[in-house]
């Protein structure tokens, strides 16, 4: 089950981030930007069909390359329900 799967538990952080702060698209969705902007931001999250690689980039990205201004906190409840 996708829900209770590391893939699932990145793309529901990447989700939430980029729903508070779109203008992170270009970072966290690299190549994809031009797929985000044709389909929009929920579209592509939810139905994309992301692999594990893709998806621990896209998280990478994020911690790596966002704004110096950007103060990211990331409360992660349940974690034990996770395969």
């Amino acid at each position: 089950m996708l829900r209770r799967s590391r893939e699932g538990l990145i793309r529901a952080m990447l989700h939430q981030v980029l729903e508070q702060r779109p203008d992170l698209a270009s970072i966290i969705m690299g190549s994809q930007r031009t797929n985000l902007e044709m389909t929009g931001l929920r579209r592509t999250l939810d139905h994309k069909e992301w692999t594990w690689p893709e998806l621990k980039a896209a998280f990478e990205r994020l911690l790596t390359h966002r704004p110096a201004s950007l103060k990211l906190i990331l409360f992660v409840d349940g974690l034990d329900e996770y395969r």
